[in-house]
């Protein structure tokens, strides 16, 4: 029933679109597309894996922030996705890449929709629709299978972004928070995120593909 409504919801979307296409100031049609960083043509309503490259993943990501920018300093999406690998590692293991592929890119969607409060997304549906069907494609694109692992990647997120917002936010003791900030937290920037990213992607997929 669930898979049926999403479908119908997803049916609906893109019937919307193509009956409302709005006209930009400059001429422009808006259909759901729009042009990445790798120059890529992106249809948010109908994404495919040739539509997905990690360095539009690793751009997006590191330019935007999480937590809504509503951190001390700006913290990236792309530097909490590398804590999330982090921490996925610090349990389970140097060996464990392909459940640390996943962890790394489990927020991947957010690279092309951004970063949306977890009170607002819960009154659109339609965004959360729109979100995994991008991870999904996402997901497909580098050989993960999200059913397998799913609920343990969003564990260790969950648990990262506690760790995060008790840093942020004062929320812990001063022993906790400075351990966290002095080993954990780095506040990187744009840049050297992005850095971060694209190295770890490539040394996770290189370890995956000599298994």
């Amino acid at each position: 029933m669930e898979k049926l409504r999403n479908k119908l919801c997803i049916w609906l979307l893109n019937i919307s679109v193509k009956l409302a296409k709005v006209t930009h100031k400059a001429g422009i049609k808006t259909d759901g597309c729009f042009r990445t960083f790798t120059r890529k043509k992106f249809n948010i309503l109908n994404p495919t894996s040739d539509m997905i490259d990690i360095v539009d993943i690793a751009k997006g990501l590191a330019y935007k922030p999480h937590f809504s920018g509503f951190s001390p300093k700006f913290f990236s999406i792309a530097e909490h996705s590398l804590l999330v690998e982090e921490y996925t590692r610090s349990y389970h293991g140097e060996s464990c890449y392909k459940l640390r592929l996943e962890a790394l890119l489990h927020d991947a969607s957010e690279a092309y929709t951004g970063d949306m409060i977890k009170p607002i997304k819960n009154l659109l549906p339609n965004f959360v629709l729109i979100e995994k069907k991008i991870q999904k494609a996402i997901y497909r694109k580098y050989g993960i299978d999200p059913h397998k692992n799913g609920q343990e990647v969003k564990f260790f997120d969950n648990k990262v972004q506690d760790i995060e917002a008790g840093v942020f936010y004062d929320t812990m003791d001063i022993g906790r928070k400075k351990h966290y900030e002095d080993h954990f937290v780095k506040y990187l920037t744009t840049d050297d995120a992005y850095k971060a990213f694209i190295d770890k992607f490539n040394y996770l997929t290189s370890k995956i593909q000599e298994q």
